[in-house]
């Protein structure tokens, strides 16, 4: 008796080669389809007489497109330099602070 196939098994199927192609792993597709990886190897067979890929190539993960440096990094706003300056002055007037409460503290403990 053949066995049925469930909506997410087919939608997998039928996107599995274009998603590899695009450097996805077998457990990656299998998430991305709320499928467990066993389900996707055992399609795997299927998949490679329809898309004239062999299942070992399918098994192997193929490099992603490396893209332009310009695509790979979003550009951000400069660094307001002397705003950092500023609170780091801050933070060091705070941790002198603190020292010397800690400092009047002890010493107080060490007078009784």
């Amino acid at each position: 008796m053949a066995q049925k196939m469930n909506e997410r098994t087919l939608q997998m199927m039928n996107n599995y080669v274009q998603l590899w192609k695009e450097g996805y792993s077998v457990k990656e597709i299998a998430n991305k389809f709320g499928l467990t990886p066993f389900t996707v190897y055992n399609r795997l067979e299927a998949i490679a007489q329809e898309s004239g890929y062999s299942r070992e190539e399918l098994l192997q993960r193929p490099h992603k497109e490396h893209l332009p440096h310009e695509r790979r990094f979003e550009y951000v706003k400069p660094v307001d330099s002397e705003a950092i300056r500023t609170r780091f002055l801050s933070a060091i007037e705070d941790v002198s602070i603190i020292r010397a409460l800690v400092e009047e503290s002890t010493t107080e403990e060490e007078d009784l």
